[in-house]
């Protein structure tokens, strides 16, 4: 305001003078960088997309779907046209300005005049060339993300079935390996020799059932290629799949991970490259270091909630880090997980088994493996909005509202997937902002 006072003076006393002081006033008031109207224009906006939903340098934000959601909001609001229609004055005032003082045109009104339709529908074009950039833009964001991860699984799928990969020979190289296995990294560089030593390289074709891991054969098999299954049978005629293991998983250690459920079947889903392991040379190495709850954590759940879309964005270290966090906990058919009104002290997955939601006794939705509950009452510090009920030989992974809260706030990949899923969940944002909240007072 005291710049464009001052321009104003100076043009009835001495025009010449005002020009610096006009170009300052000009360029404080630019549509675009942070511009002071811009920010008060945006003050008055009925509704503004936060830094977590524009920021896509978040993983959860990279999704071509959300990039054209966000997209599509802006578009639709009264505030963003606002903007562009005030863009649009400042450039015809830099315009008339330009033409003021560097005389572009002996007759600027008649010209205006004349050429004003023109004008209008080069403005039109240019705001239409624009959007349909901003949509070019998106398809081939999206193109790119979709080819790249086609690339990824085309290349996997050729490998697996197509290549026929020969498992490293050489000690240094098994040890190389075994260093890159999650379940291995905490051995030393003695004791990961002495397993590369006691390996055992061998092939299992597609669709098979892997024989090992009996009292008959009492070993275990480090996976180098391939995707295997584990299938148990969960109180019903048939069996179940309950975990899908890869390239860097271990197969033969359900009966030492999971007592509970010591019958499993691993079947091989492609064909496998396998390095065999004794099971009393695994034990002596392996279990005996490690322990067996953290067996559990790197063998069984780790493995699960790598596969999760829960977990898809977030870091390795982190993913670890939750499994040594987390509890398994099995309810009985028809029990109460989750009661609606009350708060709960846990967060849960499913790991196996169903379980199904109501509200206000009314049925809402089906929880299946894979699926997570009571995140809303955790983040919000408030009761269950929903009970959930145990419906078919449910586990579930819990984890501590004191862990998951401190969890949650040093990964901020997690925190923006929960925000997501749960403001869906309510159909409103599980933390709502207004205008204000963080005003200094």
């Amino acid at each position: 305001a005291v710049t464009a006072g001052i321009a104003g003076v100076l043009a009835l006393w001495h025009p010449g003078w005002a020009v610096l002081p006009a170009t300052a006033a000009l360029a404080l008031l630019r549509p675009f960088a942070g511009g002071s109207a811009l920010e008060a224009l945006r003050l008055y906006a009925g509704r503004l997309t936060t830094d977590a939903e524009e920021a896509f340098i978040f993983p959860p934000n990279r999704s071509p779907a959300h990039r054209l959601r966000v997209l599509r909001q802006c578009l639709t609001t009264a505030s963003v046209w606002i903007q562009i229609a005030y863009a649009a004055l400042w450039s015809l005032i830099v315009f008339g300005f330009l033409n003021r003082f560097l005389v572009l045109t002996e007759h600027r009104w008649d010209f205006f005049r004349d050429e004003g339709p023109r004008l209008a529908f080069a403005a039109a074009a240019s705001l239409g060339a624009l959007i349909a950039l901003l949509l070019l833009r998106e398809i081939i964001f999206a193109a790119r993300t979709r080819g790249r991860s086609a690339w990824i699984a085309g290349r996997r799928f050729i490998a697996r079935w197509f290549i026929r990969r020969e498992p490293p020979a050489g000690v240094e190289e098994r040890m190389s390996l075994l260093a890159g296995m999650a379940l291995f990294r905490g051995l030393d560089h003695l004791e990961r020799g002495q397993l590369a030593f006691a390996l055992t390289p061998t092939r299992l074709g597609p669709w098979c059932r892997w024989t090992g891991g009996t009292a008959e054969r009492p070993e275990v098999a480090l996976i180098v290629s391939g995707e295997a299954s584990i299938h148990e049978n969960l109180g019903t005629r048939r069996r179940v799949r309950t975990l899908t293991l890869g390239e860097g998983d271990v197969i033969g250690l359900h009966n030492l991970t999971d007592p509970a459920q010591p019958e499993g079947i691993v079947r091989s889903r492609t064909p496998l490259v396998l390095f065999h392991l004794d099971r009393e040379t695994f034990e002596r190495i392996v279990l005996a270091r490690l322990g067996r709850i953290q067996l559990t954590n790197l063998g069984l759940k780790l493995p699960f909630l790598m596969r999760l879309p829960l977990c898809a964005h977030w870091h390795p270290q982190a993913v670890t880090r939750f499994a040594t966090l987390t509890q398994f906990t099995d309810y009985a058919d028809g029990s109460v997980i989750l009661a609606e009104g009350y708060a709960s002290q846990f967060f849960f997955i499913i790991h196996t088994g169903w379980a199904f939601a109501t509200h206000r006794g009314r049925r809402v939705g089906r929880i299946g493996p894979g699926e997570f509950l009571g995140e809303i009452g955790l983040l919000q510090n408030s009761v269950a909005t929903a009970t959930v009920h145990a419906a078919e030989n449910v586990r579930c992974l819990c984890i501590a509202k004191k862990d998951f809260l401190r969890f949650v706030t040093h990964n901020y990949a997690v925190a923006l997937t929960l925000e997501h899923v749960s403001s869906a969940r309510l159909g409103r944002p599980i933390f709502p902002l207004n205008l204000g909240d963080f005003a200094i007072r």
